[in-house]
This record gives C-alpha cells, sequence and structure tokens, in this order.
C-alpha cells in the first residue's frame, strides 16, 4: 500500500518545477552565499514560506507570479487508481514564483534576486495556501494518514531537481521527470530558464526537455515560452502494472504536453549551447546571451508578421 501511495504522488508533479537541493536556504531563514564569481549574487532559490497565500498574481516579497499547476489525469488507465490518490491530485498545486529587482551591490540595473517553489493547496475558504508536512497542522489543514504519506513523498519528490546554471541575470532548473513519447512513459529533463533584462526587469521563462539518454537524437528541437501569471491544469497520462495481467497493483504516470505558451523553434547553434546544459558543461554567459537574442529575433519576427503591407 505505501509503495502504491509513493508511486501516486507522482501524479501531482511530473517535473514541473524544479528544485531543493544544493539550495542555500530553506523559507527563506538565512542569506545566502555570495558567488565568488561575481560582485553581484546569483539569484538563490527558495521554498516558498508556509502560510503564503496564492492568488494568480506574486504575493507580498515577490514581483512575478511565474506558474501554478494542477494535475489532470487525463488518459490511460485513470480508472483503476484507488479513490484516494485521484483526490489528493486534485487538492495539491505546485507554485513557481520569482523576484526581481535591484540590489545594493546592483542599484543601477535589475536583478534576478531570488526564485522560489512551494506546494500548495486549497483551505475551507478555497484559497490555495503554501503548505508543508511539518506545518500542515498548523496552518488549518488535517491530513489523514495515507493523505500525510503522499504529501511527504510529494515533498521528496521535489528534491530531485536541481539548480545547474546561474549568473546575476539568469539561471536554469532541471527537474527529472517522466513524458508520454509515441505512447511510452519515457524518462526526461525538464529545463526551466529564467531571462531578466537588467535594463527594464522585463522577465522571460522559457521551457524545454530532452531525454535522459545520451545522443543527438534526444536534444531539443522547440522551447516554450511561458505567458505571464500562467494557471494550468497539467495533463497526466496514467499506465497501470497489473499482476497476472488483470488486477493493477502499481502505477506510473507521465506530462502528455510540456507547458502551455508560445513554441520557438531551436536552431542549431542554440541546440549545441542547450546541449552543454544537459551534459554538465555549459557556459552560464554564452548560454544567457544566446537565448536572449533567441527571444528578441523571435519577437521582431512576431512583430513584422502583424504589420499590414
Amino acid at each position: 500500500m505505501e509503495r502504491e501511495m509513493r508511486e501516486c504522488v507522482r501524479v501531482c508533479f511530473m517535473g514541473l518545477f524544479v528544485i531543493l537541493s544544493g539550495i542555500s536556504t530553506l523559507w527563506g531563514a538565512e542569506t545566502p552565499a555570495q558567488s565568488e564569481s561575481t560582485v553581484i549574487p546569483d539569484p538563490p532559490f527558495y521554498l516558498i514560506r508556509p502560510g503564503t497565500p496564492i492568488a494568480d498574481g506574486p504575493p507580498p516579497s515577490w514581483s512575478h507570479f511565474i506558474a501554478k499547476a494542477q494535475s489532470k489525469l487525463a488518459s490511460g488507465d485513470v480508472d483503476t487508481l484507488p479513490g484516494w490518490g485521484a483526490r489528493m491530485a486534485a487538492r495539491i498545486r505546485t507554485v513557481i514564483l520569482a523576484d526581481v529587482g535591484h540590489t545594493p551591490e546592483a542599484p543601477n540595473q535589475f536583478v534576478l534576486r531570488k526564485i522560489g517553489v512551494g506546494l500548495c493547496m486549497p483551505n475551507r475558504e478555497g484559497q490555495d495556501i503554501v503548505v508543508s508536512s511539518d506545518r500542515a497542522s498548523d496552518l488549518g489543514f488535517e491530513l489523514g494518514t495515507l493523505e500525510k504519506v503522499v504529501f511527504e513523498s510529494a515533498e521528496a519528490e521535489l528534491a530531485r531537481g536541481r539548480l545547474i546554471v546561474s549568473t546575476p541575470t539568469f539561471a536554469i532548473y532541471r527537474s527529472p521527470t517522466t513524458m508520454l513519447t509515441d505512447g511510452t512513459h519515457r524518462a526526461v529533463d525538464i529545463f526551466y530558464g529564467f531571462l531578466v533584462k537588467p535594463e527594464t526587469g522585463e522577465l522571460k521563462v522559457v521551457v524545454w526537455a530532452r531525454g535522459t539518454k545520451a545522443g543527438p537524437q534526444q536534444a531539443p528541437k522547440r522551447f516554450v515560452e511561458l505567458e505571464p501569471n500562467l494557471v494550468y491544469d497539467c495533463s497526466i497520462n496514467v499506465k497501470a502494472s497489473r499482476l497476472l495481467g488483470t488486477i493493477p497493483i502499481s502505477w506510473s504516470f507521465a506530462m502528455q504536453d510540456l507547458l502551455p505558451g508560445r513554441s520557438v523553434a531551436i536552431t542549431d547553434d542554440l541546440q549545441k549551447k542547450l546541449e552543454a546544459v544537459a551534459v554538465g558543461k555549459p557556459d552560464p554567459c554564452i548560454l544567457e546571451k544566446a537565448l536572449a537574442d533567441k527571444l528578441t529575433a523571435w519577437s521582431k519576427v512576431r512583430e513584422m508578421s502583424h504589420v499590414s503591407p
């Protein structure tokens, strides 16, 4: 039974958000260490403080609401899931926030001051509140035995991701997950890129996926630029493993698609730079410029396409 619970919790996350290992603080309780490579600190990554209310915009101390996702069991062996697993999938949401602004080290330019991720659930009034397993009761969430195991497993799932690239105005997080590809559940890495324009503070977030097996066939062909304040359902495919071919005993879950947004084709040159990220050998400054140039060029093409002849 416990194995089923820990598998079922994967419904809620499936690589949506990156994450909590190797970060310098928890719940914003300490000041992150400054990067040795630059005078301006690179952005820290936080778990969002439990009790933070989540609406469709940034809460206090955050400038940008990036995304909030709720899993939707959309296809496959959905009807074979235990009832409690499906209920928890509907209750738990993931949220990403970011904060862009000035710092004492950079008073004349905008930088990415912090990025945060959390798990939230609706309270009795229907307001989403960030929750942690050790604060759930204090915040008015009474979790049963099964629900508590599920939620604790959800927190462990978040810890699989890594911050892998950062500069004062740029960051990439990698989250391992499973996606539905050609009818099969396959291991992939989901990458989230945060880019800040230092002159204006404009923040863009892009997402792409790559298969975990080595080889150029795994390289991404497109990335997605997210819309601001994204709230969406994440469609999940369910696959049951059956005892004697009939009795479902465990489940695997896979994202059907990337996050919704504007799809942008990746050039061969940019693809090589993204491959350097995948193999752990990125040059942060070169990669930041390449992604920024691609987004700028794509925006210009889009603007020209709307100009009447």
